[in-house]
């Protein structure tokens, strides 16, 4: 798989694939085994374990890179099988009240949030104070405050 520069899990989902298979079909060589058993194996995905499209298209496509590029057995059904397709999903559209809701309930949040963050700011001359290197000790008070009577 790195001469065909798969990336490495690719590589990993791949083989866990192929081992998956070789459960299925009683641990019997895939050399051995038809197209019917790779059709089981991939009907058994969507059936019995109700996988999605994409999970059977990966399972397809390392079953296809084992019996081609390994094995080197071309699958000639494979040629006009149909791949299973993904369901159209339709968009969610929000009506402008529901829009108008979404985004008011989001600036509470901020408010709230940043209300709830917010560390209250204490005035200049407090501020200068406590910056003060300790050790330090000033005859002078900071503007705005007077000194205790005595």
């Amino acid at each position: 798989m790195r001469l065909r520069h798969f990336s490495p899990r690719t590589g990993q989902a791949y083989l866990g694939w192929m081992r998956r298979y070789h459960e299925f079909n009683g641990r019997r060589n895939p050399a051995e085994l038809g197209p019917e058993h790779v059709t089981a194996f991939l009907n058994a995905l969507a059936t019995r374990w109700h996988v999605a499209a994409s999970t059977q298209n990966q399972a397809l496509a390392a079953l296809l890179f084992l019996y081609r590029e390994v094995l080197g057995i071309k699958l000639p059904w494979l040629d006009d099988l149909i791949h299973a397709k993904t369901p159209a999903r339709l968009p969610v559209v929000l009506t402008r009240d529901e829009v108008r809701a979404v985004l008011s309930k989001m600036e509470r949040d901020r408010r709230s949030f940043e209300a709830s963050t917010r560390t209250p700011r204490k005035p200049p001359e407090q501020r200068a104070i406590e910056r003060r290197p300790s050790g330090i000790e000033s005859t002078r008070q900071p503007r705005g405050l007077t000194a205790a009577p005595t």
